[in-house]
């Protein structure tokens, strides 16, 4: 798959779980398990494209957030850009 296609399939995934799951337990239980899916997707590009992957979808989920008026849509794109962020160096590129 390639990176745009997995970008936009995580963004849009991610869109669809705040809109979903509305009790707080639930939602970080999915949350968690779609980014390990992300994460296990991500692993299997070429280093330099999931570093690239990483930082743009972590760049728009903190944009997103920062511009929502909906306090749980923010926090699913806060706590999804967290998770992108705690990923293991080696997925983003950073060594």
């Amino acid at each position: 798959m390639q990176t745009y296609e997995l970008y936009r399939k995580y963004r849009e995934r991610l869109e669809a779980l705040w809109l979903a799951i509305q009790a707080r337990e639930d939602r970080n239980t999915a949350l968690v398990s779609l980014m390990r899916e992300f994460q296990a997707e991500a692993s299997k590009l070429e280093p330099r494209q999931a570093q690239q992957l990483c930082e743009e979808l972590c760049d728009q989920l903190e944009y997103e957030a920062a511009h929502s008026v909906n306090p749980e849509r923010r926090t699913v794109m806060l706590h999804a850009a967290k998770i992108i962020e705690l990923m293991p160096a080696s997925l983003r590129g950073k060594e």
